[in-house]
């Protein structure tokens, strides 16, 4: 999918919920990978209770997953879950750009050539030209 800017703002409203909830869920896997691994090393814990973090952290890994599903159906690009940053596929001028966001902005104000990355970001208002 082709976003326009107006569209990709549009879009916010359907991928902070699920970016959101991806996110609390990864708190939580890491939290509890953290106690096993401490676990792990403690004979006082019982293998059970260990192996029943380990299922309860598939399962938060396995929600991740569809979360993602569910914010590359709307036809974005997760470039980094971890950050809360989305790709919003685009084109200026005739040449790939993806508008891009960071969880916790307000609005898609930023966009950088396809083939660059976070880093390359620029406000939107202030791109005149892409380099090739």
């Amino acid at each position: 999918m082709i976003f326009t800017l107006q569209q990709a703002n549009r879009a916010l409203q359907l991928i902070k919920p699920i970016l959101s909830d991806a996110l609390e869920t990864m708190n939580l896997a890491t939290k509890l990978h953290e106690e096993i691994k401490r676990d792990r090393g403690n004979r006082n814990v019982p293998e059970e209770e260990v192996l029943k973090k380990i299922e309860r952290t598939q399962e938060y890994l396995s929600k991740i997953e569809h979360n993602i599903d569910e914010l590359e159906s709307i036809g974005v690009l997760v470039k980094d879950l971890n950050l809360g940053i989305i790709d919003f596929p685009s084109m200026r001028s005739g040449r790939e750009i993806s508008y891009c966001w960071k969880y916790g902005e307000e609005s898609v104000q930023y966009m950088h050539a396809r083939d660059e990355g976070f880093t390359n970001r620029r406000l939107i208002g202030e791109v005149k030209q892409l380099s090739v």
